[in-house]
């Protein structure tokens, strides 16, 4: 009989990875804490110190950048390649770090807050105050949860049979419904008109980057009809990615395949090179989907597929805008390359901290309750990513809709409620971080597995900070919780009786 709750774990040897090694992950943590500490006495050492240099004011957030990416590495390599923890300690230094030195390298020239480099070394000064207590806060609180590693599974020959009978059995339902996905999104693009119906698709899509991961992890073991139709799957979500003008969809299938060959290999050569591929994929494809949403033929809504693949012809072609933004020449004569541009979160989180502190707080953490219900129990709930929108056309002070602004979950906290409200959100990001990742550490010794269906969503969820508190960190995590039940109850009744791998099996069988 097999297992209701097959696993996922590591195979012994170096470079391979099925479980959770505690000393290195407890001291990858360790890593990880003394960065963010180092972050965050820093930022309040030149709060206090106030100095008027933009390389000193700088030096804080390159060190926690180059830190974070360390931490990492640090924490794949023991066994972290769907640790919550792990993708979100990327998040921060990607966004609070490297964000933060490009956005006060290169402030956007078509911002108005910046008149002189005084301002914007005041405004740095206080992002890094902001933004390294939340980290620290953060990883405090994480650390109640995914610090200890006490869970003790099989031995490594049992769980990796296991394993793959677990995930070759499911590999016909997992295709069947990313295939499924890919339809509903081609038939509904750019987007259903209907709430219910978007959101419900939106859900499905996630199915297609775990398949990816699957075919990755089962590549040795399908037949090559399987292994086409995973791979045909890939590419379909990949060239769908491309036609939505979505970066966040063509990173996510990207990194799908790479973080599936570190579920089996974590070498420091994999990871790196992993990193350094994703690193390429967004420089390559950030100016293609940038200059195509600027495209005179491109609506966000009514758009055909014929018409979006049109229109990336054109910019490859050379035909797309023109138009280019004057460097500032108050603060650098450096330019900043415009892939790194788009990571830059110095502007909008500076508006909003000036926002509340003007006494003109937000109001998107008001109905956060609304994002945990489902739409599909309340079909005229408010639309919960209706900020993103709104904030765009205040910033910019246009009435345009084409585009939408994510504040930073800290900045926004900051905008509601003040340095309260930072502190709450940052406790309460740290639990649901912390005891995401404790449940990583019981899927990886096989006690539930069903978490490995949602495994690269919450990684991914973690690792984008720069997104709305409600949407994201209330809405977003009961769903992702919802799922994994979801499949804890499907894996239960799959796997009640023994099942042939049938024409699933080996190529060579």
């Amino acid at each position: 009989m097999i297992h209701p709750t097959p696993l996922l774990i590591k195979r012994s040897g170096p470079g391979s990875l099925l479980s959770v090694a505690p000393h290195s992950w407890r001291r990858a943590f360790r890593f990880s804490f003394a960065n963010a500490l180092v972050f965050l006495v820093l930022s309040w050492l030149f709060f206090v110190l106030q100095p008027r240099s933009l390389s000193v004011v700088l030096g804080g957030p390159v060190i926690f950048f180059v830190g974070a990416v360390i931490s990492f590495v640090l924490l794949i390599r023991s066994g972290g390649a769907f640790a919550t923890l792990a993708w979100f300690i990327l998040g921060a230094g990607v966004y609070f770090g490297l964000g933060v030195v490009v956005g006060g390298l290169q402030p956007d020239p078509r911002s108005i807050q910046y008149g002189s480099e005084a301002v914007l070394l005041g405004d740095l000064l206080r992002l890094n105050a902001l933004n390294s207590s939340s980290v620290a806060l953060v990883l405090i609180m994480a650390a109640l949860f995914a610090y200890k590693i006490k869970i003790v599974g099989g031995t490594d020959e049992a769980i990796r049979q296991r394993i793959d009978e677990c995930l070759l059995i499911l590999f016909p339902t997992i295709v069947g419904l990313a295939v499924a996905s890919l339809v509903l999104r081609f038939i509904f693009f750019p987007a259903a008109t209907n709430l219910v119906i978007r959101t419900f698709v939106s859900y499905l899509s996630l199915v297609s980057p775990f398949c990816v991961v699957m075919v990755v992890m089962l590549w040795p073991k399908l037949r090559r009809s399987w292994a086409v139709l995973g791979v045909f799957v890939f590419l379909s979500a990949l060239a769908l990615a491309f036609l939505e003008a979505s970066k966040f969809s063509v990173i996510s299938n990207v990194g799908a395949l790479i973080v599936g060959t570190w579920v089996y290999r974590r070498t420091l050569r994999s990871i790196i090179g992993g990193l350094l591929v994703l690193v390429v994929v967004y420089v390559w494809i950030s100016p293609l989907v940038a200059e195509s949403r600027l495209h005179i033929d491109y609506d966000a809504e009514t758009n055909s597929p014929l018409t979006r693949l049109a229109m990336i012809m054109d910019t490859i072609s050379g035909k797309g805008p023109e138009d280019q933004i004057d460097v500032p020449t108050y603060t650098t004569q450096i330019s900043v390359p415009s892939p790194l541009l788009r990571l830059s979160v110095v502007d909008i989180q500076s508006y909003l901290m000036q926002q509340h502190d003007n006494r003109q707080g937000g109001a998107s953490l008001d109905d956060f309750w609304a994002a945990a219900v489902p739409r599909a129990l309340w079909p005229d709930k408010p639309i919960i990513t209706r900020f993103g929108s709104e904030l765009h056309q205040e910033f910019w002070a246009t009435t345009a809709d084409t585009s939408a602004l994510a504040p930073t979950y800290s900045a926004e906290a900051y905008w509601n409620y003040g340095p309260f409200g930072v502190f709450v959100v940052s406790i309460f990001l740290g639990l649901e971080i912390g005891w995401l990742t404790h449940r990583w550490h019981i899927a990886a010794v096989g006690r539930d597995t069903a978490f490995f269906l949602v495994a690269f969503p919450t990684a991914l969820w973690s690792s984008f900070v720069e997104s709305w508190i409600a949407a994201t960190y209330v809405g977003g995590f009961l769903t992702t919780v919802l799922l994994w039940q979801i499949g804890r109850l499907v894996l239960a009744t799959l796997f009640v009786a023994p099942r042939s791998r049938g024409d699933l099996g080996a190529r060579g069988a």
